[in-house]
């Protein structure tokens, strides 16, 4: 009974050490600079002119080509789960995400707001042309196939769903993070959003999901 304890201890010490070893070798190796890590927002805006290259995936999206591997693999992986996921909103341009700005705060004045309360609740969740990373071409807001029937937008409700919940716990198995966490906007400057997830590479995207991370606190970390 005691050798079998003494070779769990060793084999549960030597998994955290591994962990611990492969934690500092992805911050040694990882580069603030790589494409994959590309920050933007509010601080850190894209040109009116930015646009990567394209490939349209599932529902009329389009994701950088460089991405769409991971991305299929994801979702098949959750369609095998039972957690189909339909792609809602990918890329955007400058012009397309002003478009996206003007209609939340349209509508919020539609329901009795000013035009500054409607443009300021409106930048919780919207973020401001060139500093949405939509642009990038690097996240993706999805949906459930009941969303989409129903021709609804995204609402906090997918954290309760099925493809809500395998997205937070398996997403970066493939390389993409929750991009918007709970209690995250300190350093984000976005209120939590359940649906939006985006890739940054397989290493970084396991750093800060066991870490509990938000992208601008892991580049703050790895470029110190």
């Amino acid at each position: 009974m005691k050798k079998t304890l003494l070779v769990i201890l060793i084999v549960i010490l030597g998994i955290i050490g591994f962990n611990w070893y492969q934690s500092t070798q992805t911050l040694k190796t990882a580069n603030a600079s790589e494409w994959d890590l590309k920050l933007v927002n509010v601080n850190h805006r894209l040109d009116s002119n930015f646009v990567p290259n394209l490939t349209t995936v599932d529902n009329g999206q389009q994701l950088d080509s460089r991405v769409v591997s991971s991305y299929e693999k994801m979702t098949t992986a959750a369609k095998s789960a039972g957690a189909t996921l339909v792609a809602g909103s990918g890329y955007r341009s400058y012009a397309q995400q002003e478009q996206v700005l003007n209609r939340n705060i349209e509508s919020r004045e539609a329901k009795g707001m000013s035009a500054t309360a409607a443009r300021s609740d409106a930048l919780k969740t919207v973020n401001q042309p060139g500093a949405s990373e939509h642009q990038t071409g690097l996240a993706m807001d999805f949906l459930t196939p009941r969303e989409q029937k129903a021709g609804s937008d995204v609402t906090q409700s997918f954290a309760k769903t099925k493809q809500g919940k395998w997205l937070a716990a398996n997403s970066w198995k493939y390389g993409w993070i929750l991009r918007y966490p709970e209690n995250g906007k300190n350093s984000t400057h976005i209120s939590y959003e359940s649906w939006h997830f985006r890739y940054v590479g397989k290493r970084n995207a396991s750093y800060i999901y066991h870490h509990h991370l938000t992208l601008e606190q892991y580049i703050a970390k790895i470029s110190n």
